[in-house]
């Protein structure tokens, strides 16, 4: 799946599970769309 087509994964927060994850800081720290990741 191609970056155009919203791949390969998306990482976000489960925001509704705690109060405490829904403020503008987790938000911020949200990736909506991850096209590579390197792992060393």
């Amino acid at each position: 799946m191609t970056v155009r087509e919203k791949g390969p994964v998306f990482v976000i927060y489960p925001y509704d599970s705690a109060a405490a994850m829904d403020t503008q800081t987790y938000y911020s720290r949200s990736a909506w769309q991850v096209s590579r990741l390197i792992i060393r």
